[in-house]
């Protein structure tokens, strides 16, 4: 939204307070996130010739489309290293709202895959 349109509603509000004496109620922000902070974050699986390799997090956006990413350890889920990434690296990734929901989607995948190895014996 125009900034502009911003100042007109905060002045609205100003001299309807001022006239009926009332307090002013603090306005959500209507400023959005940036489109380069959206994926900051948030969780992901990279893969590698369709299974999943890795696990992390996007820590933060470092500036003309790459991120620093936190790994972890598979055994005891433990930051391992950070990386910094760019997006274009991040084609295949998929990427989970919380660690649970990444987790839930590897653990569905592995005993996905379980079952399909199991009828192909």
């Amino acid at each position: 939204m125009d900034n502009s349109v911003n100042k007109k509603a905060d002045k609205a509000v100003e001299t309807k307070t001022k006239a009926t004496g009332a307090k002013a109620r603090a306005r959500p922000s209507r400023a959005a996130a940036k489109p380069e902070e959206l994926l900051v974050g948030k969780w992901f699986h990279t893969r590698r010739e369709g299974r999943i390799r890795f696990q992390g997090r996007i820590d933060a956006h470092v500036g003309a489309g790459y991120y620093l990413v936190q790994l972890f350890d598979w055994v005891v889920g433990d930051p391992s290293v950070k990386r910094v990434s760019s997006i274009m690296d991040m084609e295949d990734w998929d990427f989970y709202n919380s660690s649970e929901e990444m987790n839930e989607a590897w653990e569905y995948e592995e005993g996905h895959k379980s079952d399909i190895e199991m009828q192909v014996d």
